[in-house]
């Protein structure tokens, strides 16, 4: 992406309602790279505005350099898959997932996520809907090359008891990162280890 954009890349369908779910669909084997040296302030690789559906898959992705995230969603979803994604040098997070306060993330499943010197962090998750929400963490790759970058791994923002199972996560410390789990707020559930 060119530099003076300052919007996604990518970004969901504007003629879906807001509380209906993008089913059946799926995004892979894309690189998204924002222009280097760019001083964009805003704008994600991916953007979706609605919610995550049954069969929707974010798989097989490699973005770079964008002023925001990766991957962004923000309004919840279930299921949700998102598998073997590669993110490096955002300003703030590879992966982040966010939600209203009418959303909910019901079986996350992140897998296979990677990336290195993301401003705020490679994950982030915003939890703390209606009912149970449940996120499976597994096989997470995480290095810091610049000083300064990536103040955590993972970080867990308004979750409200929801459970989280953490598989296999390496952190490769290069330049400090101060945390490899962050809890922002409230309570949260871990199952499993690191």
């Amino acid at each position: 992406q060119r530099e003076g954009v300052n919007k996604s890349f990518i970004v969901s369908d504007p003629t879906m309602v807001a509380t209906a779910f993008l089913h059946h669909s799926s995004v892979s084997d894309i690189h998204l790279k924002k222009k280097t040296g760019t001083i964009d302030t805003s704008g994600s690789a991916i953007e979706i505005n609605f919610r995550i559906g049954e069969l929707c898959h974010f798989t097989r992705l490699l973005l770079n350099a964008f002023p925001q995230s990766g991957l962004r969603a923000n309004r919840g979803g279930q299921p949700v898959v998102i598998r073997d994604v590669h993110s490096f040098s955002c300003g703030e997070y590879g992966v982040d997932l966010r939600r209203t306060g009418g959303d909910v993330w019901h079986m996350v499943n992140l897998d296979s996520i990677s990336g290195d010197n993301h401003g705020k962090g490679l994950i982030h998750l915003q939890g703390g809907g209606v009912g149970l929400e449940t996120f499976r963490i597994a096989n997470i790759k995480v290095e810091n090359i610049t000083e300064g970058r990536m103040p955590c791994a993972i970080e867990f923002d308004d979750m409200a008891n929801a459970r989280v199972q953490i598989e296999n996560v390496g952190v490769y410390v290069i330049k400090p990162i101060p945390a490899i789990i962050k809890v922002a707020t409230s309570k949260i559930r871990i199952l499993g280890g690191i």
